[in-house]
């Protein structure tokens, strides 16, 4: 990898996706390994490689991709895209807020473009369904704790995620599966909780938003799961995210994602109705 390549473009982790998937495709419809068309273009297999994966956090180059594009046989449609996708990123919200830690960057990115998302909830309310007192109350309990500031960033940054939900052309498509113990667990105190209870009976009227209840009778299978997402811009998924206690885990690979589909459909039928589901978050809110 060259000097040029290191100060190249930071693209958002939404882009870098597009790019290398675009890349890969090239490549593999035109039948080459990394090690051929790197001689081609002239550049090193490890740089073909990196173009290829969109974790990489390294800069790219909107010559180089213009030229690993018609090295492989792009049509000009491919060379211009591949070209527009390094040079028109205007960055996003989350780049530098200082609520948003660098491994949750990608995943706001790609949420940002994201026509749906599915997610499973087994400890905390899914972000995007959270109110502002139930969000603070999870920030300040980090474990070991931060700073009121540090916290008070973070929940900004959570309320500002959800915009997603109320963008006026497509707001994101919402389908939550979240374990009955989350409702019970009293997060921040018993009005904080109400609060919350009766913020997911208002959100679930929306026609873009499903809460489906995983009810303690569901037994072990859905907890072997964890916290899932699933985020996509058309039919299949672009991404899995496995949260985990300090980052989180990205899958992109085709048959991962077709399993983590698998898991989350599974789940899915295991959960209550999304009437079954309303029935029991009141009567859990009228019970806090």
């Amino acid at each position: 990898m060259g000097a040029a390549d290191q100060g190249g473009a930071r693209i958002s982790a939404a882009r870098r996706l597009d790019l290398a998937r675009l890349l890969h495709r090239l490549r593999t419809e035109a039948g080459m390994t990394q090690a051929e068309l790197a001689r081609a273009v002239g550049v090193s297999r490890p740089t073909v490689a990196r173009y290829e994966t969109w974790r990489e956090p390294a800069g790219v180059l909107w010559r180089t991709a213009r030229d690993l594009a018609v090295a492989a046989g792009g049509t000009d449609a491919d060379v211009d895209q591949a070209v527009a996708l390094v040079r028109e990123d205007e960055g996003g919200w989350w780049d530098g807020h200082p609520g948003v830690p660098g491994w949750l960057g990608p995943l706001l990115a790609i949420e940002d473009r994201a026509a749906w998302t599915w997610t499973h909830a087994t400890t905390w309310v899914p972000g995007l369904l959270q109110t502002e007192g139930y969000a603070r109350a999870t920030h300040r309990a980090q474990q070991p704790p931060v700073a009121r500031t540090v916290a008070e960033e973070q929940v900004a940054a959570r309320m500002r995620r959800q915009r997603v939900l109320e963008r006026e052309s497509r707001p994101m498509v919402v389908h939550a599966v979240i374990d009955e113990a989350v409702l019970h667990r009293h997060v921040g105190g018993p009005v904080v909780m109400r609060d919350q209870l009766a913020y997911l009976l208002a959100v679930a009227e929306r026609p873009t938003v499903t809460v489906q209840i995983a009810p303690y009778r569901a037994g072990a299978a859905t907890l072997a799961v964890g916290h899932l997402l699933l985020l996509g811009r058309a039919r299949d998924p672009d991404i899995a995210y496995y949260e985990q206690r300090d980052g989180g885990r990205y899958i992109d690979a085709v048959d991962e994602l077709g399993a983590a589909v698998a898991a989350y459909t599974a789940i899915r039928r295991r959960a209550a109705s999304a009437t079954e589901s309303r029935a029991l978050i009141e009567s859990i809110w009228e019970a806090t």
